[in-house]
């Protein structure tokens, strides 16, 4: 799945904090429901060439629609977890990296 990244806000220290929307289809025990994750970080506003960076303030929100939580109420769940990992992609004109 391939999203753009908006910029939100630029700080001081030169970071700056880009979230992003994806449409998320869950698999449940009951079948295939929608669902909205939005995942914020903030980056640093320049990087060097060949350096490497690490993104801070790393946060994943999964938005659940009301079905999807009652059928997980229906069993029992006590708990849902999420994972986020993030990978750039970077393009300037017809130059991909």
């Amino acid at each position: 799945m391939l999203a753009a990244l908006v910029p939100t806000t630029a700080s001081a220290s030169g970071t700056q904090e880009v979230e992003a929307e994806l449409p998320y289809v869950c698999t449940l025990p009951s079948g295939q429901l929608p669902a909205t994750v939005r995942v914020s970080a903030e980056f640093p506003e320049r990087a060097v060439a060949g350096e490497a960076f690490t993104p801070s303030d790393v946060t994943t929100t999964v938005e659940l629609p009301a079905e999807a939580v009652a059928d997980l109420t229906a069993r029992d769940a006590a708990e849902v977890r999420a994972a986020t990992r993030l990978a750039v992609g970077v393009a300037q004109n017809t130059a991909t990296a």
